[in-house]
This record gives C-alpha cells, sequence and structure tokens, in this order.
C-alpha cells in the first residue's frame, strides 16, 4: 500500500510504499478537483452525529486515495 504526503514543493506529492519505504516523487496539479455532494437528509444527520460524520468521512478519505493511487501508480487496476 502506498500512503500520499505533501511535500515542500509546489505541485509534488511524494509516495511512500508501506512496505518497503521506497518513495516516489509525482507530479500533482491543484486543479484536478473533485466534487462531492449528500443528500439533504444525510447533511442534517451528519452535522447532527459526529460519529455519523466521521464514519462518512473515514469512506470518503479512503475512496478518495484509492482513486488516486490506483491513477498513480502503475498496475494498480
Amino acid at each position: 500500500m502506498m500512503s500520499l504526503h505533501a511535500t515542500g514543493l509546489n505541485g509534488f506529492l511524494r509516495m511512500t510504499c508501506e512496505g518497503c519505504d521506497q518513495e516516489k516523487v509525482v507530479a500533482f496539479s491543484c486543479k484536478k478537483r473533485m466534487v462531492l455532494s449528500f443528500p439533504i437528509p444525510l447533511r442534517y444527520w451528519m452535522q447532527a452525529s459526529r460519529k455519523l460524520f466521521v464514519k462518512v468521512h473515514r469512506v470518503v478519505i479512503h475512496e478518495m486515495r484509492r482513486h488516486y493511487e490506483l491513477e498513480v501508480v502503475p498496475g494498480r487496476r
């Protein structure tokens, strides 16, 4: 599994393999954006329940990370 880290350089991410600690610096564009929308009832539930918010947040971060790892790391599809 690869983990992503911001570097001091604008426009790049440092990827580190958690198995062997090998690192890669990958070009990154902030212009590529994702828009995430939730159904209105879920917005209210997440606002009222921190526990639900945390669970939804974890799923979203996991899937975004997986998306970028599949996109950036060759052969991961």
